[in-house]
């Protein structure tokens, strides 16, 4: 009876050790890639700053849009109260490019947005995943109540 027993507990063992040894090499791997992870953290971080400067540059471009439009609504109104309305005939000759501009702007905008809502998402995930998740596992602990 006691060989039986001594028998299972070595088998026990030796699974347990093979589970060990798998692990181990788990861990290996996990932080291997862990630290070219970090490594790529750089990389991301200019990314992410490159996307801000895209933002910012875009934001220029309304800027000057919204600036060119101001321009052209008050020469308008200057000439409907009977300015002599000079720099109208250059506008109204410029206003096809600046629609083609704008149109372009249009464009670039919902492309810009589809790709920040991405970018945003995807950092979302993965902050919630390494602060939120971040926790070192509980073990099962069997109290007195739970065994008998």
């Amino acid at each position: 009876m006691k060989t039986a027993v001594h028998t299972e507990m070595h088998q026990e063992h030796l699974k347990w050790k093979s589970d060990l040894s798998m692990w181990r090499d788990d861990l290996e791997q996990w932080k291997s890639r862990i630290d070219l992870a970090v490594a790529e953290a750089k990389m991301v971080e200019e990314s992410l700053r490159d996307h801000s400067q895209i933002l910012l540059k875009h934001l220029e471009e309304i800027n000057t849009d919204e600036r060119s439009i101001h321009d052209h609504e008050s020469a308008l109104s200057d000439f409907e109260r009977g300015g002599k309305g000079a720099p109208l005939v250059g506008m109204a000759v410029a206003h096809k490019e600046n629609a083609e501009k704008h149109a372009g702007l249009v464009a670039a905008h919902e492309h810009l947005k589809k790709r920040h809502h991405s970018i945003v998402a995807r950092w979302n995930a993965l902050r919630k995943a390494l602060v939120l998740k971040n926790e070192k596992p509980r073990q099962a602990v069997q109290t007195p109540e739970a065994m008998g």
